[in-house]
């Protein structure tokens, strides 16, 4: 995470998604955007106090479609940025199962294919695609 804020623009929005499929118990989504220094759409602490959509019940309601966007194409991230009112430049892709060990996704393998998104950073635990304009 130091990486992402040393290297991406302070006002960057991360879709960040790993294997924990309760987003509550995700110590990656809740300290991404303190750690990083850069927004997350898919962090639900500290939605309580937003309205509409971007409001914790409502995200609650929609991350296991978040999640299931790990066994799908992009289509799906753009679908629930879409749906959600997000907007995002880069998707922070953890590969570690709460167990530890390394997990590839559909999702990232189609990302590398994709003409609109980047690799931009790569270690055996994360992958940091930027989406293109």
């Amino acid at each position: 995470m130091q990486w992402v804020a040393r290297e991406t623009p302070s006002e960057s929005r991360f879709l960040v998604l790993g294997w924990e499929e309760i987003p509550g118990f995700s110590p990656l989504l809740e300290w991404f955007p303190a750690l990083s220094e850069r927004g997350s759409a898919s962090t639900l602490q500290g939605r309580e106090w937003l309205t509409g959509k971007a409001n914790f019940v409502h995200r609650v309601k929609t991350f296991p479609d978040l999640y299931a966007c790990l066994d799908q194409e992009e289509a799906c991230l753009e679908r629930w940025a879409t749906e959600n009112d997000e907007t995002f430049e880069y998707v922070y892709l953890s590969l570690l199962e709460p167990g530890g060990k390394a997990r590839l996704s559909r999702l990232a393998d189609a990302l590398r294919e994709s003409p609109n998104y980047h690799l931009i950073y790569e270690t055996p635990e994360v992958l940091i695609f930027e989406r293109l304009p």
